[in-house]
């Protein structure tokens, strides 16, 4: 048993040393082009383990997350070799209340600085680094999920996101109302 477990330590040993991880970890993941077509916006409720999609009951002030799924020409998948490079990257991300957020933001104002980006946790996800200058170009996920912050009023609230491209393209969408609670 003793000589056993000696000859089984060296022959692991000796077949580490025999493999060959050269070059592996200095490969550049392959990227594949893609275009930003358009995007869907949708209400999370963060009160659970993980965020759930909002039912028309509203939701919590405390546990409202903005989900945006950008739609590509490609299927993206999270977990995969590949890295999907937009040809018009994403420069900015604007949100802007529809109604009144509260006393420190009137109807219509940027509300962006309200919001960050949700810790990564769920698979598909990307964060928005516009907030940081960078540009959004190299996606691995599809979902940008952004957590409030800040506190709204209670009520009945909407949300006008834009994405603006590097182009200077613009693509614009308005939520659902939601009751935040």
């Amino acid at each position: 048993m003793k000589y056993l477990l000696r000859t089984m330590i060296v022959l692991a040993i000796f077949l580490g040393m025999g493999c060959d991880c050269e070059g592996y970890w200095d490969e550049e993941p392959e990227y594949r082009s893609c275009k930003l077509t358009d995007f869907e916006l949708h209400h999370m409720n963060n009160e659970g383990k993980q965020p759930v999609e909002a039912t028309s009951a509203g939701i919590k002030k405390e546990a409202y997350i903005l989900r945006i799924d950008l739609i590509t020409d490609s299927l993206i998948r999270a977990n995969n070799y590949y890295y999907y490079k937009l040809e018009d990257g994403i420069i900015k991300l604007d949100i802007n209340t529809i109604n009144t957020f509260n006393q420190d933001y009137p109807a219509g104002a940027d509300i962006r600085p309200c919001f960050t980006n949700y810790p990564r946790t769920i698979e598909q996800d990307i964060w928005d680094y516009t907030q940081k200058g960078d540009t959004i170009n190299i996606m691995t996920g599809s979902k940008i999920y952004l957590a409030l912050r800040t506190i709204p009023q209670a009520g009945l609230h909407s949300f006008k996101v834009t994405l603006t491209l590097a182009s200077g393209k613009k693509i614009e969408k308005e939520t659902t109302p939601i009751a935040l609670h």
